[in-house]
């Protein structure tokens, strides 16, 4: 975030986008855990990189619009776009889980 709003003033390039691989590479002890509690336990594990990521990249930005508002956090507008991954499960838990 820092990043792009000095870019705005043109002091630095705006920044593109993460290579996939090192996306992976920094969250792979978290992915792990959570790919093990899926096999394991049957947790529905829900993975919003994949609607974010594309191409072998994740975007910083989408439209002119960050996608986090700080280092690990998404923006408005990317929470908004990734909200379709949680319908289902809000829909089986307004059904009873079932």
């Amino acid at each position: 975030p820092q990043r792009l709003y000095i870019s705005r003033f043109g002091l630095i390039d705006m920044p593109g986008a993460i290579p996939r691989t090192a996306f992976d590479h920094r969250h792979a002890a978290a992915l792990t855990i959570l790919d093990q509690a899926s096999r394991r336990f049957g947790a529905k594990v829900l993975r919003p990189d994949r609607l974010l990521c594309s191409d072998g990249t994740c975007p910083l930005v989408h439209g002119g619009v960050p996608v986090y508002f700080d280092h690990n956090h998404l923006s408005v507008d990317a929470a908004q776009r990734i909200s379709p991954i949680f319908d289902p499960v809000f829909r089986s838990a307004a059904n009873g889980g079932q």
